[in-house]
């Protein structure tokens, strides 16, 4: 057996053991700013019960400046649209509409290549598109994200 360490009565000691020091904190006195406003449990608990209660309004302000943002980078003769992750058909609509519903559901509303109308409902903890760039079908391209993000001031 080795000399690094001995075993007795089902406990081990190892010899030589160098446990390092601590660093010192006695210059800190006043903690609270070190503390994040997560740690107040009872502040914590509202923003959950608030996100939980609104998840789906939430949603739809993420999707709104992500369609936006995306909106920024299409040509005049482009415009958004979405396209179901893990479909096999993979097929793409035009995003004509984002709707929600709280606590957890989120609607968009669209058409397809051939003009049919589209009403894909998703849960909010579900919600997987790709957005993408499809041709304009008439006129010039409409930017949605501008239109949702006024929808969002008007019913706060």
């Amino acid at each position: 057996m080795s000399d690094d360490f001995s075993i007795s009565k089902g406990a081990f000691s190892v010899p030589n053991m160098v446990i390092p020091e601590l660093p010192d904190f006695s210059h800190l006195t006043d903690l609270s700013d070190l503390r994040s406003p997560q740690h107040d449990t009872a502040e914590a608990l509202a923003s959950i019960n608030k996100r939980q209660r609104h998840a789906a309004k939430w949603m739809h302000q993420r999707l709104t400046q992500l369609i936006i943002a995306f909106e920024k980078r299409l040509s005049s003769g482009q415009e958004v649209g979405a396209r179901l992750v893990g479909t096999p058909d993979g097929s793409a609509f035009h995003i004509e509409n984002l709707r929600y519903v709280d606590p957890d559901l989120v609607i968009f509303q669209g058409s397809t290549a051939d003009g049919n109308p589209i009403q894909l409902l998703q849960h909010v903890s579900q919600v997987s598109i790709s957005l993408v760039a499809l041709p304009v079908r008439k006129g010039e391209a409409r930017r949605i994200g501008f239109l949702l993000q006024e929808q969002d001031k008007t019913n706060p």
